[in-house]
């Protein structure tokens, strides 16, 4: 629309292929978070998803958040770390990509993130400012964060 104001930010939601976009209010379960920086979202239909992001200015309480019902309501799954990139293979296998100044690591849940068991990657530089994950099975996926493409596979494979 037009008149849509988006100059704070927040998150925004179409229902006719992106000709028209309403904002719409992350209503979560922690209202202790006052300052939200999104980084990512990912939504595995049109009621699951997850959002990641930090809180204040220096990105010290990260979070991932999660909604069941197509966003109307969050829960938080998450505040810890600095989670950036979030992919979902099923709603219960997921992975982020975390960037925990001055370490950069992978998590990977299986329980539709409740859970998430931190993986460490080759890279120990807080020169790394954003970041992307993708899998294309449980196993096996690529993570590339500014110059850098990793390969990666669990278990050594």
């Amino acid at each position: 629309d037009e008149d849509l104001d988006v100059s704070t930010g927040g998150l925004f939601k179409t229902s006719d292929k992106g000709a028209h976009w309403v904002h719409q209010d992350v209503v979560f379960d922690d209202s202790e978070m006052a300052i939200w920086n999104y980084k990512d979202m990912f939504f595995i239909d049109n009621t699951t998803g997850w959002i990641t992001g930090y809180t204040g200015t220096t990105g010290t309480q990260g979070f991932i958040l999660k909604t069941m019902d197509g966003g109307a309501s969050w829960t938080t799954q998450l505040s810890e770390n600095s989670p950036s990139d979030i992919y979902f293979l099923e709603k219960s296998n997921g992975f982020i990509s975390y960037l925990n100044y001055p370490d950069v690591s992978i998590g990977y849940t299986n329980d539709g993130g409740d859970t998430w068991n931190v993986f460490d990657t080759p890279f120990q530089d807080n020169a790394f400012t954003s970041s992307s994950v993708f899998f294309i099975d449980q196993d096996h996926g690529w993570y590339v964060n500014n110059d850098v493409l990793l390969r990666y596979a669990l278990e050594g494979e």
